[in-house]
């Protein structure tokens, strides 16, 4: 990898780390925390499966104009109401909000799904929250994942066990 797209993974890794993700549930916006524990007004995922946080939007973090990313959202709630996935709708955004991706807040899904979706819809990362109720940066994107490391925050939730 040369030095340049290092540092231009890195980049996109800082920014999806300072990201700030919301979930609607009941009605009011409940914020993620990347590192952080599960808000206690949302419930654990199963035992064995996670919930998570994913677009279709901006493919690969290359920003396209707001009717292609409704038409690829729009595609994603058809898959997921296909494979009978429950979700709510769900934000990710920079921190000044000037970068915004509406999102779908999966529950009690199979991490192999989520990656799955993630690799049909071209993104690089998705939020979950794991079965122990740590929300983790799921990291995608081959290059992007050698620069994770250990990092506390990207832990990676293991396959269901079903």
């Amino acid at each position: 990898m040369t030095r340049l797209m290092a540092a231009a993974h890195a980049n996109l890794l800082t920014a999806y780390r300072d990201a700030t993700y919301e979930i609607c549930a009941d009605g009011q916006l409940i914020p993620l925390t990347i590192g952080g524990p599960l808000p206690p007004e949302c419930r654990q995922p199963a035992s064995g499966c996670v919930h998570a946080l994913l677009t279709a939007s901006n493919p690969g973090s290359i920003r396209l104009a707001d009717e292609d990313n409704a038409q690829r959202m729009q595609r994603l709630h058809d898959r997921l109401s296909n494979l009978v996935i429950e979700w709510s709708p769900a934000l990710g955004c920079s921190p000044d909000r000037t970068w915004l991706e509406p999102s779908c807040w999966l529950t009690d899904v199979d991490v192999e799904r989520v990656d799955a979706l993630a690799a049909e819809f071209e993104q690089n990362a998705s939020v979950m929250v794991d079965d122990r109720g740590h929300v983790v940066l799921r990291v995608h994107c081959n290059g992007l994942r050698d620069l994770a490391g250990d990092d506390a925050g990207m832990r990676q939730p293991e396959p269901c066990d079903s």
